[in-house]
């Protein structure tokens, strides 16, 4: 245990130039465990503060060469981190221990009879409260070092709208002065010609009507930077405040710009729905171009309501893939023009989410003369098949007639040598050449 005590409060440092006294005050305080270091002069004491930074410093007010009040204004000059301190002193004066206090004092003894009996618990106490001013400290620099380092524009204003703390990104983005922040107020980072509608959005968020305001801010160069602001009450250093946080929605914006230069001069038909109602909230010019519609006619409507396809079946059935898949690729589907002309459509498409709602991203090829030419093509192979099938039947029938042809000479043949003739046809694969032509007894 008093190995732990000695890492969490390092030491106690007591500067007493008696050594009897810093003796007894030592002994006193060996029950808490911390190491005792003593130093009999200002000088010593700030030798000891260069080498370590105690958890608490006894602090007689009377030392030889330097009080302890000159030794605490000479420790604030150096760059040596000032300890939590108490104070102790052989003349019980009222005007003095206000004075010790003021000077940053964790507590004030008199060197009395009981000085010793209450040493302990005295020292305890201010160890506590140092311990705590010590977390409250550092916790304070992690919540300034958080504001520090965000982003965001974050300004805390009191409750007449007068700034009393701006971020670093505050000054960044909209290039004023810590300085000259305080001596604006909220609604004057709105531009003049805004500054009424942001009052009464402000007001709002407070009845709980609205949960954010999303007009831009102006820097001190007359530029506008689009943000979302949240608003909320709270304290800050014990006053009431308004807290805002304001979210840059610069990249965003020009994110939101590029995709929709993306998507308004792309030459496929592009559509963004809403999920899951599937109403049109954006088209683009090749999308009405294509099926003839004006914006105003799709924008706010479903599919189902324009009548724009034709197979219910196999768009449900895409339909369920989305929501399992959260994605369709390359889905073929017959899409009625506003004129009725019914084309043929390979659709493809994803699910995205946009501040904190869903859409489905769609895109169209016209598949239709691509469609129209297979269908040529497979026509045309048909009729080629045909007309094989017939080349095929004639040439079987050829070939027939001629092998008939065959058999019949070699009946002539047969006939003649039973009438002691000779054969009158030459017949290829019976021995013989083939015939030239026609002999002198005609075709038989």
């Amino acid at each position: 245990m008093a190995d732990k005590n000695k890492r969490a409060g390092g030491f106690i440092l007591i500067v007493e130039d008696d050594r009897g006294a810093s003796s007894l005050e030592a002994r006193r305080l060996a029950p808490l465990g911390l190491e005792i270091r003593c130093a009999y002069s200002a000088k010593e004491a700030i030798d000891v503060l260069k080498s370590g930074q105690p958890g608490l410093m006894l602090l007689d007010y009377s030392l030889p060469g330097m009080s302890a009040l000159e030794l605490l204004a000479e420790l604030e000059k150096s760059s040596i981190q000032m300890p939590p301190f108490i104070v102790i002193t052989g003349q019980g004066d009222e005007k003095m221990a206000v004075e010790v206090m003021k000077s940053g004092a964790e507590d004030y003894l008199v060197k009395d009879s009981v000085l010793l009996d209450n040493l302990l618990d005295r020292v305890k106490r201010a160890l506590a409260t140092a311990e705590l001013k010590r977390r409250l400290r550092s916790s304070e620099a992690n919540f300034r070092a958080f504001f520090d380092t965000m982003d965001d524009i974050i300004l805390v204003g009191g409750l007449d709208g007068r700034i009393i703390y701006s971020n670093p990104a505050t000054t960044r983005k909209l290039g004023y002065g810590a300085a000259e922040l305080k001596k604006m107020t909220l609604l004057e980072l709105h531009p003049a010609g805004l500054r009424r509608e942001a009052e009464a959005i402000v007001g709002a968020m407070f009845k709980g009507e609205r949960d954010s305001c999303p007009l831009p801010v102006q820097s001190k160069a007359g530029g506008l930077v689009p943000v979302e602001t949240r608003v909320w009450f709270g304290k800050w250093d014990g006053e009431d405040c308004i807290f805002g946080i304001s979210k840059d929605l610069t990249r965003e914006q020009e994110a939101l710009q590029k995709f929709n230069r993306l998507f308004n001069s792309n030459p496929a038909p592009m559509a963004v729905s809403s999920m899951p109602e599937h109403r049109f909230t954006e088209v683009n010019e090749a999308f009405l171009k294509l099926l003839g519609y004006a914006r105003e006619e799709v924008i706010g409507r479903t599919a189902a309501e324009l009548n724009l396809f034709i197979q219910p079946e196999k768009q449900r059935e895409i339909g369920e893939h989305l929501r399992e898949h959260g994605r369709v690729i390359n889905c073929e589907l017959k899409v009625r023009c506003r004129n009725g002309v019914v084309l043929d459509g390979l659709f493809s498409g994803e699910s995205v989410v946009s501040q904190g709602l869903s859409y489905f991203l769609t895109v169209m090829t016209d598949v239709t003369e691509h469609k129209l030419a297979e269908e040529k093509l497979l026509r045309q192979a048909e009729e080629l098949l045909a007309r094989n099938r017939e080349l095929t039947r004639f040439n079987q029938a050829a070939i027939g007639r001629e092998l008939r042809m065959i058999e019949l000479k070699r009946e002539v043949n047969g006939l003649c040598g039973k009438l002691g003739e000779p054969p009158r046809h030459r017949i290829a694969g019976d021995g013989a050449p083939p015939e030239p032509g026609p002999g002198p007894g005609g075709l038989l």
